[in-house]
Formats: structure tokens, sequence, C-alpha cells
């Protein structure tokens, strides 16, 4: 492999580089699990760059964080030492934009701020950028240094070019680049118009998706859209402040429509709202108008949300499930949920060159070929096997412990925490907890205060950016005194992030992350089983052991990292579930686990 830029390839690395290769040359999609450890970001680029700097085509690397997007970045520099090609890093245009206020804005209300902002031409860093639709020789002489010193992180890029729109250099760099860094948002979502501005096609296309796991429900947020009494009240007193009285009459109406669907949560049709308003198509231009105008002075518009949601509302019904919801204070919300993410991956998949998708937990590999809509006929499925020495790791699942509702209460709580308390004591250095809530973690968590040696560090509810930054810091930094993280599977810290070194030498599954028995959660097992008769597996099952599995994965990164995993439910010894785990796991089944722990960390 020609711009392989290591001299020395890992066990399963070489399987997996030439199945690539192979998929890629004959326009195939190949949906790998690929565990931690085989090096997937350079086992993909390197034979997608070669093929698509010597044919003319583009990878699109994509990644469901921003922070997964270094590893690309600095891969990709090894790589331009063996040839020349331009690459470019693409984050959300909100996390690049440098006018001061926009982060508290979600990603909608952004677009709709940037998007007037521009229009009115009231935005310097646009105008820098922009001048009678064309780049200003500035800009220009910019886009040219980028070129020079690509692939550049994007956060580098908003540094380096502080007086322009970052996102628009990086637009208009794309249109030479070989390889765009970018997240699922940029090729996934109907919303996103990369493609169309850098001119690259799908069928010119190697799509390469990390952490593919995420795909499906990431598109599905993507589509979906929700409404409430809350939000809609608010964008009553926007437009009262704003003087728009008869757009707060329609908004009012809004309101009542939403309280008269019912007073219990139940599935509804499209025409149960709609046929409660009145004139309200006629209206929507004058509401439009009304949020830009808001825009420019709040950059934020609830109107403009409410605008989005009706016109979702008034999309399909295939795919898509239309719930109602009251809550004990008598809120009502009304939910379009995306059921089926193929309603755009499978034309995205099926019109690219080929495509990639890879994860260290993509069991069953059939699930994820159906829900994302592939092609059975350019199909390449493949299981690799980690190559971590298997005698670094530990797996133990204790029986006699379960989340399972009928079981749950103080006598089960007291059982988990005794356990928890022995194992945190018995593992050396830093371990974390992860529960399937917040609420059977704080139900836990109050048997084993003062009686674990260790300094508790906790993940709770709505923690910023900030605040998860200082709590990941503190772990890290205590990890030769020790400490135990307390947090939830799914959250912030049991997927998607590293810990070096010997920073976590375990970790506690407590339980099974399962869905909600939520209206929602009943329509998506219908939705899964009429389709592919695998409702119960698809929308329950195999969602929350794949959260386990995530969790666990922290614990072991590197082929000299040593841990211990246990999980504290029987129902990982079911078959339903413990056939999800990789075929190469040897684990333990006790009720007294730390025998085993003591025993691994004497060795």
């Amino acid at each position: 492999m020609k711009l392989f830029p290591f001299s020395r390839v890992r066990p399963g690395q070489k399987e997996f580089m030439d199945d690539v290769k192979y998929a890629i040359e004959n326009k195939l999609n190949i949906v790998a699990n690929a565990p931690t450890g085989i090096g997937k970001t350079v086992a993909t680029l390197a034979p997608a760059v070669e093929y698509a700097i010597e044919n003319n085509k583009t990878v699109f690397f994509l990644t469901p964080r921003h922070s997964q997007h270094m590893i690309a970045v600095e891969t990709l520099r090894l790589m331009k030492r063996k040839a020349r090609f331009t690459a470019v890093d693409i984050i959300g245009k909100k996390w690049l934009c440098p006018i001061e206020g926009v982060d508290f804005l979600s990603t909608n209300e952004f677009n709709e701020y940037c998007k007037y902002m521009r229009k009115e031409e009231k935005c310097p860093f646009y105008n820098n950028t922009w001048k009678g639709g064309k780049l200003t020789e500035r800009a220009q002489a910019m886009l040219r240094e980028l070129a020079l010193n690509s692939p550049v992180h994007a956060d580098e890029i908003r540094l380096m070019a502080d007086k322009f729109c970052p996102y628009e250099l990086l637009i208009n760099l794309s249109k030479q680049s070989s390889v765009i860094i970018a997240d699922y948002y940029h090729v996934f979502s109907p919303y996103s118009n990369l493609l169309l501005r850098t001119g690259k096609k799908f069928d010119d296309a190697i799509i390469i998706v990390d952490e593919a796991h995420n795909l499906g429900d990431r598109i599905m947020n993507l589509m979906s859209a929700s409404i409430s009494t809350k939000s809609v009240a608010r964008a009553i007193k926007e437009a009262e402040r704003f003087g728009f009285s008869s757009i707060a009459r329609h908004l009012k109406e809004i309101k009542r429509a939403l309280l008269n669907i019912g007073d219990s949560d139940r599935i509804v049709e499209k025409s149960d709202f709609f046929n409660l308003l009145s004139g309200i198509t006629d209206i929507m231009a004058e509401m439009n108008a009304a949020a830009d105008e808001v825009l420019e002075e709040k950059k934020r518009s609830y109107i403009s949300s409410v605008v989005k949601f009706l016109e979702s509302w008034d999309s399909d019904d295939d795919g898509f499930s239309r719930v109602y919801k009251r809550d004990r204070n008598g809120n009502a919300y009304l939910f379009y949920n995306c059921l089926d993410p193929s309603k755009i991956s499978k034309e995205i998949f099926d019109s690219a060159h080929s495509s990639v998708l890879m994860s260290g937990t993509m069991k069953p590999l059939d699930m994820y070929v159906d829900i994302l809509g592939l092609s059975k006929e350019r199909m390449l499925k493949k299981e690799y096997v980690s190559p971590f020495p298997k005698k670094n790791r530990l797996d133990i699942i204790v029986p006699g412990t379960t989340t399972k509702y009928s079981k749950r209460g103080d006598d089960m709580w007291r059982i988990m925490a005794r356990h928890i308390i022995e194992i945190s004591n018995a593992i050396p250095g830093n371990l974390a907890v992860f529960f399937p809530s917040y609420d059977i973690k704080d139900n836990v968590m109050k048997f084993c205060r003062g009686h674990i040696e260790k300094t508790i560090i906790e993940e709770n509810r709505n923690m910023t950016k900030e605040e998860k930054s200082l709590t990941y810091k503190r772990f890290v930094a205590n990890s030769l005194n020790g400490s135990v993280l307390f947090g939830v599977l799914g959250g912030s810290f049991s997927e998607g992030v590293d810990f070096p070194g010997n920073a976590i030498n375990g970790v506690i599954i407590v339980g099974l992350s399962l869905r909600q028995p939520t209206i929602e959660t009943k329509v998506m097992i219908d939705y899964y089983d009429k389709k592919f008769h695998r409702g119960w597996d698809y929308a329950y099952i195999y969602p929350a052991v794949r959260k386990s599995l995530q969790a666990a994965g922290r614990c072991i990164r590197s082929e000299t990292d040593r841990g211990v995993i246990v999980y504290l439910d029987e129902r990982y010894l079911w078959s339903n579930y413990r056939k999800l785990f990789p075929a190469d796991f040897n684990i333990k089944v006790t009720k007294e686990p730390c025998k085993y722990i003591q025993e691994f960390f004497s060795r």
C-alpha cells in the first residue's frame, strides 16, 4: 500500500486494509465490525486516498464527533509525506463562526440567523470573504495558504482565518480536495448543501463512516421534529414583544390546537392537528418574515422554530410516526419522529462509488445492512478479531444482579452497591461505573457513599461542555490515587472518549440500557417487525447491548492496556444478549468477582 505511512502493519490491519481496497476497486460497500486496536483510520484512508488520487474521486471521512477529526487529520499529514494531495477538515458552521454569542443557539436557530445575516450583508466575516459574488483577493490568498498547509484541523483554521468566514473558506478548499473530513450531517442531512456547493457528486464519492453504529440514530434525529405548548408560548411572547399581533393570534390558535388534540398519550394522524387550525398555510410566509426580524436583534427566534415544525409536520407518513403526549403539568407535545434512516441513507449508499462502514460494535452486521438500506448485491460483511492480548482483559458476569423492572428496589440496589464497593476497592487506580439511567445511578450510589476508598466523581444531568471537560481532566489526573467515575450508558463518558494510558483499569456495567416502554418505543418495534420481522431485536435488545459494549471499550484502548470489565446483570448470560459479544470473549461467571480481579492484577 503506497500511502501507508507506518513501518509496521498491526495484526488484523492488513486484512482489513486489503478488504477495503478490494471493496473500493469493485464498487462495493463494506460493513466491518473492527475492534479497537486494528488501526481503522489508516487502514481505510490509505487505500481510499490512493484510489481517489489515481481515479479522480473524493474520499469523505465522516465521524459523529468533532474530537474524532484530529485522528484523521494526523493520519493524513503522515500520508502527505508520500504523495501530494489536498485535504480539508469541516465541522458544523456554528462551531466555526467567529461571531460572539452564537454558542448558545441550536443548530437550526444558528442556520436561520446566519442565513439572515448573509442575506442582509450584515456579517463582517462573510463580507471580508465574498464581494460581488467572488472571493475577495485577501480571501483567495488565505485559501492558497490553507491549501499549502492542508490538512489543517478546523479549530486551527478558525484561528488562522480570524478575519474571514472559516466555513466559506473550507467550502471553497473542498472543491480542490481529494479528502473531506466532515460530520455525518454534511452528507446525510437533506438540509446540508455541501455536495452542491463543492461540485462533488455521489457517484465519485468514497464514503468512510467511522463509529457507524451511530449513523442510523443520527439520521433519525436529523429527520425528526417536535413542538410543545411551552415552545409555542415562548413564540407568542416573542411575537407580542415585537408587535406581530396577527402572528401572535395564530400562535395562540396553535397552542389551543395542541391542547385540544387530547388529554392522554397516543398515536395521531397529520389531520388530527392540522384540522384544528384554520388558514395556517396562509400565514407561514408572514411568520418567516417576522422570524427574520427577530433574528436580527436576538440571533434566536422561537417563531422560526414553530414554522420549521409546521413544515415538517406537513411531510410524509411512510417511515415516520406522529405521537402526541401530555405531561403531569398539562403541557402538550407533538412529535414527528423518523423511524427509518434508510429514507436518507439508501439513496446515498446506492449512488456512492463505494463506502466503508466501520465500528467496534457493529454486531449483528445484518441489522445495520437492513436499517441503513444497504444493497445486498454490493455488499461485503466482515468481522475482525481484536489484536490485543487476551490475557490483558478480564470479563466477568455476576449472576443474582439485574436492573429488570420487576426486581428493582432497595434490596437489589444494596446487592449492586456491595459489589461496586468491593470491586472498586479491589481494582487499583481508576475505574468507571455506568448505569442505565441517572435515577438508577442515584438509587445505587446512596448505598455506596462512605464505603468506597477512592474519590467519587459523578456525571450529572445537563452538564455543560466545560463541566464535562473538567470532570474528564479531574478523573484522568487522579489515576495514581484512584477514583471512581459514576456515569450513564450512552452518556458523555461511555462512548467516543479515550482515557489515556493507565487512566482507567476497570469498568462496571450496571444493568441494561433498554429503551423506556413508551409509545415511541412500541411504534419503532412495530415498524421494524413489519419491515424486517425483527422489531424486538432491532429496536430494543441490540441497541442496549451495543451501549454496554461501547462503555466496556473505554477500558482497553491499546495493546499494553490491562483491565477488568464487570457486568452486573444476569441477563447478559441469556443467549439473545450473549451472542452480541465478540466471539473471542472469554467471560467468567461468578458471584465472587473480586477473587478473579485480585488474581488478575497480581499477575
